[in-house]
């Protein structure tokens, strides 16, 4: 029953060390569980894993860009990015009029959800926020979490 509580608080151990370096705790629990000192180790050697925030609009030279907008394929009901003229699945052709407007709307709709914000770092009125309620400004390159 001992032996049981140590590993029990390798697996602990692990945990806590790996949800400071922004890794899964309950997956290092069960390797500190499983492997005891050696998973406390490695937990302890491993590097810090950063986290970029990104947001599904990037904004370039003053251009939204679409490029992770995804839209539903009328045939196959597969996921293609919103810019395509065919799908990738079935070979179902799309007029370029129709996804010119959808480009022009989905545009339009992140410009409405945005408005006007303002970077909190260097103060440029052209940030945009995400849905996360982030906020992306193209003048510093910065991604600023809620």
């Amino acid at each position: 029953m001992g032996w049981l509580a140590i590993w029990m608080l390798f697996g602990a151990a692990a945990a806590v060390i790996a949800a400071n370096k922004n890794r899964s705790a309950a997956g290092w629990f069960a390797l500190g569980v499983l492997l005891g000192p050696f998973a406390l180790i490695v937990a302890a050697l491993s590097k810090l894993e950063v986290q970029t925030a990104t947001t599904p609009f990037m904004v370039t030279s003053g251009e939204i860009n679409l490029s992770n907008e995804t839209k539903k394929c009328p045939e196959c009901a597969e996921e293609i990015k919103l810019e395509a003229i065919k799908c990738r699945f079935c070979q179902h052709q799309f007029d370029q009029a129709d996804v010119d407007l959808d480009l022009a709307d989905r545009r339009a709709q992140i410009r409405q959800a945005n408005k006007t914000t303002y970077c909190a770092r260097c103060g440029h009125a052209d940030a945009y926020r995400d849905a996360n309620g982030g906020t992306f400004c193209p003048h510093c390159a910065d991604y600023i979490p809620k």
